[in-house]
């Protein structure tokens, strides 16, 4: 009988040492209070020039609720954290030298929403991709807009005008966009660069401009 509490002990004993390095201490709760549905949820260090990738993946955070986020990568002693949200619409809201180390719980309103010149400015250290993916766009031809299109971070991308919303993929590879929507037949290929806060992307000879929304 003894032995076999022993074992018992020995095995809750490894359980809590595994379960010890599992959890990361930067763990958070976020409740939404912004009036609007979350699709993006990004963490940075206080040193870190980029934003991570998103962690909300393809979940959503509707008004009035929380979810536990979880993320890795930093030792304990890592503790100052940006922590960025954002909707489909393009509106970000953002806490800043947050100590996850000590706080569990983050509340988002309306007051913390960033204005869109700030994530536009901020933009020279990002990526194309970065770029792409922190805004919804709307997409012009000789000045005339064509509905809009918001690239997300797991490769999906949604284009919307008056006959709705269409689904699709995208990638890219340096400054060559590959945009696909199976659902039309159609596909995409050509560069693209950032120039004065806007995408001036060049499909087979023709150039697009997407400008922020």
């Amino acid at each position: 009988m003894l032995h076999r509490i022993m074992k018992q002990i020995v095995f809750l004993t490894f359980v809590l040492f595994i379960n010890s390095f599992s959890q990361s201490v930067q763990n958070f709760i976020i409740e939404n209070n912004t009036g609007t549905t979350i699709y993006d949820v990004y963490v940075a260090h206080v040193d870190d020039e980029e934003w991570s990738e998103d962690l909300l993946e393809e979940s959503l955070l509707e008004d009035g609720e929380s979810l536990e986020i979880n993320f890795s990568g930093y030792g304990d002693d890592a503790c100052l954290f940006d922590v960025m949200i954002g909707d489909l619409d393009g509106n970000y809201f953002q806490l800043s030298d947050v100590d996850l180390c000590t706080i569990s719980t983050l509340t988002f309103t309306g007051d913390n929403e960033v204005a869109k010149e700030e994530i536009e400015n901020s933009s020279d250290a990002q990526s194309l991709e970065d770029i792409l993916t922190s805004l919804k766009w709307d997409t012009t031809y000789s000045g005339e807009s064509y509905g809009t299109i918001k690239f997300n971070a797991d490769g999906s991308v949604i284009k919307s005008s008056g006959m709705g919303d269409t689904n699709g993929s995208w990638k890219l590879d340096g400054d060559k966009l590959t945009i696909h929507f199976p659902e039309e037949g159609d596909a995409y290929d050509g560069t693209i660069k950032y120039v004065d806060g806007n995408i001036v992307a060049n499909f087979m000879g023709i150039e697009w401009i997407y400008k922020p929304l």
